[in-house]
This record gives C-alpha cells, sequence and structure tokens, in this order.
C-alpha cells in the first residue's frame, strides 16, 4: 500500500497545479476534523473501469449511473499536507432574490405537492443549480472552503474524462474499517438563527424518520444487526439537520453491497425511491451528475478501508464559472415559500467562500 508523502503547502499546491496543468486526473479532500490534506495523483489520463480487487484511491459516483459514468482516480501518487490556519470566519453569503427561478421553483415544489396529495409520492428532493464567477486559483478557493468548514469533508477532483468539482459535504454515507460500518441519517433543514439549535417541527421530523427507515431497511436486507442512537441537532454552515447515527458489524463485501442498497437515499432522493427518482428525471430542468451521488477514498489510511460521503453542498468547476447545487425535500408539510428560503440558506456553504476569495 502506497503510504502519502508529507510535503508543505507550497510543494503541495505546485504538484497539483502541474498535474491541472498535463490534463491528468486528481481529488484533494480533507475528513471532518482531520489536520491533513490528502492528494491523490494519477498519472495518466485513462479512464478506470470499476477495480476487481482492493483499490487504493478516490472515486465519485452519480446521482443517476445512467446518465453519467463513476469517477475512479487512481493513487499513483499521494500526498498528505498539514492544514495550517485558523477556521476562517466569513460574512455569510447567500444567493441574491431571482424571480425567475424562484417561480420555477415554486411550480415545481406545486407539482410535487399535488402528486403527494393523490398519494403518489410520500416525500420528494427537489434541486436547483445556479452559476457565480469563479476564482482564477481553485486550489486556493478550495484551501478557504476548508478552513471555513472544517467539520465538513472537503474535497476537490478533476478529470479530463468528467470535469471538476469541488464541495463540502456534512453527511457520511458509510464509513468502513476492520469489520464495522458506520453511517449516519441526516435530514430536516432549519436556519441557524444564533448559536442554539432550533426545535424541530413535525415536518422535519418525519423527513429525517423516513431516510433512518431507509437505511434500517437496507441493513435488514443485508442482514446486518445495527446498533442506532437517538436523533440529535446538528449544524452545517448556516443550517442545523437533525442526525441519528447508525452502526453494525460487516465485512467489506456487505459493506460495499449496503452503499448500493442505501443509494439514493431518502435525503436525495424521495419515497417511494422508485417514484421518486422518476419524478426528478420529468421535472428537474438539469442533469444532476454528481450533485447528491457520492464519493471518497479507498484504501487510503488502511488496505480495506473506505469513507463514503454524500455529495452535497457542491459546485461543478466550469471554465470561468461555477455551477453550484441547492436542494430540498418536500413533504406534504412543505410550504413552496419556505422550500425557496431553505435552498437559498443552503447556498451560503458555497457563496460564502466564491464572494470572499
Amino acid at each position: 500500500m502506497l503510504s502519502p508523502r508529507t510535503i508543505k503547502f507550497k510543494g503541495f499546491r505546485e504538484r497539483i497545479g502541474e498535474h491541472r496543468t498535463a490534463g491528468l486526473p486528481f481529488a484533494v479532500y480533507r475528513k471532518p476534523g482531520s489536520a491533513s490534506l490528502i492528494a491523490i495523483l494519477q498519472d495518466s489520463p485513462e479512464i478506470l473501469g470499476d477495480p476487481e480487487d482492493a483499490f487504493q484511491g478516490f472515486m465519485a459516483q452519480p446521482f443517476d449511473p445512467t446518465t453519467k459514468k463513476r469517477v475512479w482516480i487512481r493513487a499513483d501518487r499521494l500526498y498528505q499536507c498539514p492544514v495550517k490556519g485558523q477556521r476562517l470566519l466569513l460574512e455569510p453569503a447567500t444567493q441574491a432574490e431571482d424571480p425567475e427561478a424562484k417561480a420555477l421553483h415554486n411550480t415545481m415544489v406545486r407539482r410535487a405537492l399535488e402528486a403527494i396529495r393523490e398519494g403518489r409520492l410520500h416525500k420528494v428532493v427537489l434541486a436547483r443549480r445556479f452559476s457565480h464567477p469563479l476564482p482564477e486559483d481553485a486550489l486556493l478557493l478550495f484551501r478557504s472552503l476548508q478552513l471555513t468548514y472544517p467539520d465538513a469533508f472537503c474535497y476537490y477532483w478533476e478529470h479530463p474524462g468528467f470535469g471538476a468539482w469541488m464541495g463540502a459535504s456534512p453527511e457520511l454515507l458509510l464509513q468502513y474499517a476492520d469489520n464495522r460500518i458506520k453511517t449516519v441519517s441526516l435530514a430536516g433543514t432549519l436556519p441557524a438563527l444564533g448559536d442554539d439549535p432550533p426545535v424541530f417541527g413535525e415536518k422535519e421530523q418525519v423527513e429525517q424518520a423516513m431516510v433512518t427507515s431507509h437505511i434500517l431497511e437496507a441493513m435488514t436486507e443485508e442482514r446486518l444487526t445495527p446498533e442506532v442512537s437517538t436523533p440529535k441537532p446538528v449544524r452545517a454552515g448556516g443550517v442545523w439537520h437533525l442526525k441519528t447515527e447508525l452502526g453494525a458489524k460487516a465485512g467489506r463485501d456487505r459493506a460495499l453491497s449496503l452503499v448500493d442498497r442505501m443509494h439514493p437515499t431518502p435525503a436525495v432522493c424521495g419515497t417511494p425511491p422508485e417514484t421518486a427518482f422518476s419524478f426528478i428525471g420529468k421535472h428537474e430542468n438539469f442533469d444532476r451528475e454528481y450533485y447528491t451521488g457520492y464519493l471518497g477514498a479507498f484504501g487510503i489510511e488502511a488496505d480495506d478501508a473506505f469513507d463514503l460521503y454524500v455529495n452535497l453542498r457542491c459546485m461543478q468547476l466550469w471554465k470561468e464559472q461555477a455551477f453550484i447545487y441547492v436542494g430540498g425535500g418536500i413533504t406534504e408539510a412543505s410550504d413552496p415559500q419556505a422550500e425557496w428560503e431553505e435552498t437559498r440558506q443552503k447556498s451560503a456553504t458555497l457563496l460564502t467562500v466564491l464572494k470572499n476569495s
């Protein structure tokens, strides 16, 4: 197993810059609370297929695998760099009001509420995207992002065959190491209006319970014995969510099989899963690509270990523009205006860093 070589940030930045200039795949990430950045560099532009054996590198799975392929970035070289600098406390920024985008989003939410009232859906997660100018130095932008959100999974990957993405995800999909799995149910969103957690209403509690139920059902189908915590509030940037932690004993193959059963969870798609997935395809006016898929590193800390995170609070980098993706869960208690405001609150994670870079 290749071990990361420790270098200073200047050398770290230079090596990634050389890879970008050469058009070669790479991924940079920092796990929540970690004191190190990790860089995974692949020394050829080839598009890799699914590995048959243990893999050391980075993977990104799209929301809909019928429209985009899974990305694998092999660790031909590995570097780590100590995280230096205090947490950045930037002035919060949200998207300016956009009447046209708001009208489109509200129409989509109302159609979802009609389907829920008719009994065709219980919940559906609806997303939108918008653009913002991108700073010239993407790696410095990523450095600011991970210093601003030290408790998120922060990543930046590029591949000549698939594009470039960056984000700060608050949500673990599944972590595996030493024959144990850990996952979380994270859903329900309220704005952060101070340091204390808000009081979550029935809508948020029901929305989060749907995700927990989905994970427990997947674990039962994999014949696992789950360990479940009680829900608790957790802050993610400018919003709060409800979070339940779940764990179990499992081998690596069972853990990977569980990932397939879990994705997409009700937190990013809805219930019933097939109906919600179809509704999203018909009513969202863009391809989510890797937004609400999952991504993470394989075999970096141990041969068979991996950490996968849901690709939320993310943006797609395209020339001089960043396409920011945000969404929210629609249930029978949803209000179109409140749902619009929720997406604006969620946009603060990335806009705060973009506008201050």
